[in-house]
């Protein structure tokens, strides 16, 4: 039998290397995506010039000429069509985040109702999701389009509240300070709180997971954001003049209006959204083990902190990856508020069309607009995953593996008792320093959070049944000894 010929050398250009061979199959492949687009745009571009159809983006430049019913920036008819598109991206923005945000907080509460003991509770948190989540988005935009200009009064005679805001078919109106400088530093001041909160919470956390004495996390970062943003409107004069809508001969005038085409776009897609991202939280949730649940109980935990504490912080591995997609679509389904007439980028775009005729250049800026929201999302989403994962591989290898007991030193244990390490430590601290009988923890529930651990070598063997007075009842109510556990030294 011959022998098999030698390998090519490493360095070497030779067929046979599986390495070469790949590099020329996909250098191919790339040469013909590339013929293949130049191919689509060259031929694109011959028609349109056969058909005396204009082509490029020069358009951009000239003035618009038509109005935008609602803005955020400055826009006149006579600015160019680049402030038009501005304008429409701006809108489109003021959707999704403030969707994103309302989105996040319902459908995290529908989630998490969906494991509440309260029956009634549970029962209409689940209906919800199967309502709005098998109707179609555009249906549901129509009909919150159709009940807001249908049954809401007249702009001649609104609803009032206290005669400051206003609702009525022409929207709803509230007022908004007179911008100026104290407003600015008063926004300057505000970022500068929330970057102190940040640290607070983070110094909180920190002493949390090393003494278990937990601070403020919401009262005081609330307070240092209004005291912070207070300071900025003090050092800018303190002004007070504000922009308060009233009632004219046919309308309302003034402050600051939520249309009803914003509105019905805002509820129809926070509403329809948030019903799959409560699906995303209750899979994030059921994922956790139970056993993580009835530990936390055991320690004395309400449901509110066991979910808050134990619960949510090992689910959001599983939660952040899909919700980042729902975020995604919510972004794109925007895109259907031209149904009812929200001047967003999308329709912009279409009067653009219909004016300029660049159709091509039209699309492909509305493209590149959804690309790039979309990746910026995805990639704020990504960088936050992989924060909270390189934390918790920081506090998996700070959990000693000695110090859990010998059924607990799997992989995936190790990985539940490391989400919660504060928890851990003042379970610590309550199982060293309760009385005998009287708080302290059951030698199951110390076991589990690796508080206990057997003298002997044999693992030890979990016995069904109740805890009373600190020791476990196995089969017939028998009482199991625990001699043989001793408590861990605290670290």
């Amino acid at each position: 039998m011959s022998p098999r010929p030698a390998p090519p050398p490493g360095g070497a250009w030779n067929w046979r290397s599986r390495r070469v061979r790949a590099l020329v199959y996909q250098v191919i492949a790339l040469a013909l995506i590339a013929l293949g687009l130049w191919f689509l745009a060259h031929n694109t571009l011959e028609n349109m010039r056969a058909r005396g159809i204009q082509s490029g983006f020069s358009f951009l430049q000239q003035p618009a000429g038509f109005d935008i019913g609602e803005t955020l920036l400055p826009y006149d008819a006579l600015d160019p069509y680049w402030r038009a598109f501005a304008v429409g991206l701006a809108n489109t923005l003021r959707v999704a985040l403030i969707g994103i945000v309302l989105t996040t907080v319902l459908g995290t509460l529908v989630g998490v109702g969906r494991f509440s003991r309260n029956a009634l509770l549970r029962g209409l948190c689940y209906g919800y999701v199967e309502l709005f989540r098998n109707v179609p988005i555009l249906l549901q935009l129509l009909l919150w389009y159709l009940l807001l200009t249908e049954w809401l009064p007249d702009a001649t005679e609104p609803a009032s509240v206290a005669g400051l805001a206003f609702l009525s078919k022409g929207g709803f109106q509230i007022p908004v300070p007179i911008w100026g400088l104290g407003q600015t530093l008063a926004l300057a001041g505000a970022a500068l709180g929330l970057i102190a909160a940040w640290l607070w919470r983070r110094r909180t956390i920190k002493r949390f997971e090393a003494t278990g004495q937990l601070g403020s996390l919401l009262l005081v970062p609330a307070l240092l954001v209004l005291l912070a943003a207070l300071a900025g409107w003090l050092a800018g004069g303190a002004p007070t003049a504000w922009d308060v809508p009233h009632i004219a001969e046919v309308m309302v005038e003034g402050g600051a209006v939520m249309t009803p085409e914003f509105m019905a776009v805002l509820f129809g897609l926070t509403l329809y959204t948030a019903a799959f991202v409560a699906e995303v939280v209750r899979a994030g949730i059921a994922s956790v083990p139970k056993g993580q649940t009835e530990a936390a109980a055991s320690l004395g935990l309400t449901p509110g902190q066991s979910m808050q504490l134990v619960v949510l912080p090992q689910a959001l591995r599983v939660i952040i990856p899909p919700m980042t997609n729902q975020f995604l679509n919510l972004t794109k389904n925007s895109s259907l508020a031209v149904a009812i007439g929200y001047p967003d980028v999308v329709s912009i775009s279409n009067t653009a069309i219909n004016q300029t005729g660049r159709a091509v250049e039209c699309i492909a800026i509305v493209m590149l607009i959804y690309l790039t929201t979309s990746l910026s999302t995805s990639a704020l989403m990504n960088w936050y995953n992989r924060a909270r994962r390189s934390r918790s591989g920081d506090e998996l290898a700070k959990l000693s593996i000695s110090s859990a007991p010998s059924s607990a030193r799997g992989p995936r244990r190790l990985a539940g008792l490391a989400a919660a390490p504060a928890v851990r430590r003042l379970a610590q601290r309550r199982h060293h320093g309760a009385a005998a009988g009287a708080g302290a923890l059951c030698p199951a529930a110390a076991a589990e959070l690796g508080l206990v651990q057997c003298d002997h070598q044999q693992q030890r063997r979990r016995l069904p049944g109740r805890t009373r007075r600190g020791r476990l009842l196995g089969r017939g109510g028998r009482e199991t000894p625990t001699d043989h556990l001793r408590p861990l030294p605290l670290r």
